[in-house]
């Protein structure tokens, strides 16, 4: 459908004009919804061209616009000239009004970089296909308020700021990008950023200042920039993207400025782009970090906003990841450990939350939200045959069933605005242990507790900023099953089923048991100190016939860094370790996973955890 109405129209205005209008600005956006997180539908347009459509839709909403011209005043003869018969401002007529060709381009770019940022979230093939297109010139002047036309790597200087005059005001041919294109364009840049190689190129060498105002192509609105940041998010995802082409022109530097852009919805965008420009592998970490962003990161981790915070902290993680242990340091004393350990612990907020939602109301409790109805609209499932439109009979259709389980779902986790604020909570706490086990960092070989490694600074440096009980508190904490508003009036009732409880998420157990491995793979000390945690221990047991593999994986890591004898000195403490670990039930938690587990990787990592209780205790 794009495809085809991708084409000039006639000259005039008019209805067929407007339809084809409006196809090509919703089409590419419907798309773009679709082929969110569908690997499959994903491939689909990618095998129907969807890279070179969208790819020239994108600059065919780049053109310049030709002059809008004046107004004329109006004669019934067709080539009369008529004067003006007063110079008042009353007598004259008004301003020419908003272009519809730029109008519809603007909305042609949001549409566009939607597309391509949710095509580029897939695969890495996707993504260097894109960037194949010359996409990124586009890209940048969509991170660009008042874009101008999109020039290629070899056109721009090397010393950009004298090469270029700056842009004081909007391009009459290229108009203003609204915050929309400018937060779709920050996405593109993060997706692109996966590639290091683009990220090492294309994204490096052309820095892109603020510019002002073309009258040829006006000015980005803000949909346009959140779109432009989506699409730079999804290509930074290829690690040769994020190598070359984001080296190539310099998209950092705008992304940057947008972190402190006026719309929360764009710092939202590029704070979520940022997450995958300061990775490990990333060529402008450092030209980021000289430029400040971790004191700004740490702003927005304070942020009032969840998807901002979130983003923030997303983006912190990352950003301390192999770093050295002064920047972690001044990371966490930015972030400040008071707030941190806040963050991590949403008791607080969750009894904020719930007095602000339902005071005053004894029925109007969380339990009761939780078991809200859905819409009483019921599914229509319809189709067409023979030029008629019938309807489909659920009750015979067991995967309409099913589907219509799925979409309620769905339907339930966007629009429940109790459950929505349980999955931002939970999303943060997540970033928040993350974050945690960043700090520590990946242990070095040839560590010992004579040469203390930059891990051993890291683990006793938390120890005294958060303090090492409190630390070990909420990781136990993370691990206990919570009830949901247990001191309710309906659920303490005489007669009344007992309360729902909230049962630990899998990815939050993850998060928890890797601080621990990171511990464990330190010196001798730090593994005394995590097998004395017993009770914490014996809930991370339990955790052993999760259905989640990434939790039954950790476990065994965990358990093989405890069992690790460092030399000849500590066999003694590791025997102890290893029985105490067997008193607690590990080692049969191991062998079951060693004989019945279904996945290969954690058959193996079972079988060595196994393996080094035996040796430990033999």
């Amino acid at each position: 459908m794009v495809a085809k109405n991708d084409k000039d129209g006639p000259a005039s205005e008019g209805p067929t004009l407007a339809m084809q209008r409006l196809i090509l600005e919703k089409a590419p956006a419907v798309l773009a919804r679709l082929i969110t997180d569908s690997e499959y539908l994903q491939k689909s347009a990618y095998d129907c061209d969807a890279v070179k459509i969208l790819t020239k839709l994108l600059k065919r909403a780049y053109q310049p616009v030709p002059s809008f011209d004046q107004p004329k005043y109006w004669s019934p003869q067709a080539d009369a000239a008529v004067e003006a018969e007063s110079s008042s401002a009353s007598a004259q007529l008004g301003g020419r009004g908003q272009n519809p060709v730029l109008a519809h381009r603007i909305k042609l770019r949001e549409a566009s970089l939607k597309a391509i940022g949710a095509l580029s979230a897939g695969k890495e093939d996707y993504r260097k296909a894109l960037v194949a297109e010359d996409l990124v010139p586009y890209v940048v002047e969509s991170l660009c308020e008042w874009p101008r036309k999109p020039r290629q790597a070899k056109e721009r200087s090397k010393d950009r700021p004298s090469g270029e005059p700056a842009r004081k005001g909007p391009s009459p041919a290229y108009g203003t990008n609204p915050v929309s294109v400018i937060i779709a364009g920050c996405h593109v840049v993060r997706m692109l950023a996966r590639s290091v190689s683009i990220l090492r190129t294309s994204m490096v060498d052309y820095a892109v200042s603020l510019p002002s105002p073309s009258p040829a192509y006006g000015t980005t609105p803000v949909s346009v920039i959140i779109a432009g940041c989506h699409v730079v998010r999804m290509l930074a995802r290829s690690v040769s993207i994020l190598r070359t082409s984001m080296v190539d022109y310099a998209v950092s530097l705008p992304i940057f400025h947008f972190l402190t852009h006026g719309d929360v919805n764009v710092q939202i965008a590029a704070t979520a782009t940022m997450i995958n420009l300061v990775v490990e592998v990333s060529p402008v970490r450092e030209l980021l970090t000289e430029k400040g962003v971790m004191r700004i990161l740490c702003d927005h981790a304070h942020s009032d906003n969840p998807a901002l915070r979130l983003n923030a902290l997303w983006a912190l993680k990352h950003f301390v990841d192999a770093v050295g242990p002064e920047l972690k340091k001044a990371s966490l004393e930015q972030l400040e450990p008071g707030w941190l350990v806040r963050l991590i612990c949403d008791d607080s907020q969750k009894a904020a939350f719930h007095d602000s939602r339902f005071k005053g109301s004894a029925d109007d409790d969380l339990d009761e939200e939780m078991d809200m109805q859905p819409s009483d609209q019921p599914f229509r499932w319809l189709y067409g045959s023979n030029g008629s439109i019938r309807e489909l009979d659920v009750s015979r259709s067991s995967r309409l069933r099913q589907a219509e389980d799925r979409l309620s779902a769905i339907r339930e986790t966007e629009l429940n605005p109790v459950r929505r604020a349980r999955n931002d909570d939970v999303a943060i706490q997540e970033q928040g242990l993350d974050f945690i086990r960043n700090l520590i960092g990946r242990p070095e070989s040839g560590a010992s507790s004579e040469t203390p490694s930059e891990t051993t600074e890291m683990i006793d440096f938390l120890f005294s900023e958060l303090g090492q009980d409190r630390l070990f508190e909420i990781m136990e904490a993370k691990l206990r099953t919570k009830p949901l508003h247990p001191f309710s009036r309906r659920t303490s009732a005489p007669g009344r089923e007992p309360p729902r409880v909230l049962h630990p998420q899998a990815r939050i157990i993850v998060a928890v048991i890797y601080i621990l491995v990171h511990m464990a793979a330190s010196i001798p000390r730090h593994r005394q100190l995590v097998i004395a945690q017993t009770d914490l221990l014996r809930l991370l047991a339990q955790q052993a016939g999760s259905k989640d593999r990434e939790v039954r994986v950790a476990l065994c890591h965990l358990v093989i860094n405890l069992t690790w004898q460092e030399d000849e000195a500590e066999a003694q403490q590791c025997a102890a370790r290893a029985s105490e670990l067997k008193r607690l039930g590990f080692h049969t938690k191991m062998e079951t996973l060693r004989h019945q587990d279904r996945d290969l990787d954690v058959r193996e990592r079972a079988k060595t955890a196994a393996w080094q209780i035996d040796q430990a205790t033999y």
